[in-house]
């Protein structure tokens, strides 16, 4: 988090999300081996569909060799073994409990750099830090549980969406307007989350026929 806050100073923060898009690549490899997953057609369908939506809406040539890429990539790895570390206690661990373990530890690790590096945040900014501290402990439960739920390689798809509604708050927000490229990536991703969708419910109806079938 701390080589990701500080990337946004270096880069601009469409470059930043795109090039975090490594991660769900890294988490499926990962997921391969030290989780044992099996990478289903479906599942890759869909996290290829999901990459080359991202990379419709950003376009390739927008990676420079600056030293907030390198932190956003290395950033982006820590993250990934994050979730698979996430993935391996939620089996033992509510999504409460492993929340409860990040925020005491986070804020141990962070006091040392406060230390050096506290500032005073004004009224706003402060408003502004509880709302993303809201946002942020929101974020991980919501995660922490759908770890516990199911493989990890089956959530990934879904992290393209970030880009798409990053666009849609752009828009409202900051009036900022996608152009066709956007839509056209959105559309893309989108086909990627129905795809996987469709087929995981369709997988766990069999799973659950099965198991009917076999009390009966």
């Amino acid at each position: 988090m701390l080589l990701y806050f500080s990337a946004l100073v270096l880069l601009p923060i469409e470059k930043l999300t795109a090039i975090s898009f490594v991660v769900p690549l890294i988490v499926t490899i990962l997921a391969v081996f030290f989780l044992g997953e099996k990478i289903y057609i479906y599942r890759t369908l869909a996290l290829i569909l999901g990459f080359s939506g991202m990379l419709v809406i950003i376009r390739p040539g927008f990676v420079d060799t600056s030293i907030g890429v390198y932190m956003v990539l290395f950033s982006a790895l820590l993250w990934s073994i994050n979730i698979i570390i996430t993935k391996k206690i939620s089996k033992d661990d509510s999504a409460i409990t492993i929340l409860a373990y990040q925020s005491i530890f986070m804020s141990l690790l962070s006091f040392f750099i406060v230390l050096f590096f506290w500032e005073m945040p004004s009224l706003k900014t402060f408003i502004y830090l509880i709302l993303a501290a809201i946002c942020g402990t929101v974020l991980h439960l919501t995660l922490n549980h759908a770890f516990k739920l199911v493989d990890v390689s089956m959530t990934q798809p879904y992290s393209f969406l970030n880009l798409v509604f990053a666009s849609i708050i752009g828009y409202f927000v900051f009036d900022e307007v996608p152009d066709l490229y956007t839509w056209i990536g959105a559309l893309i991703i989108f086909t990627g989350i129905l795809i996987i969708s469709y087929r995981e419910m369709k997988l766990d109806k069999e799973i659950i026929r099965k198991r009917v079938d076999i009390k009966n």
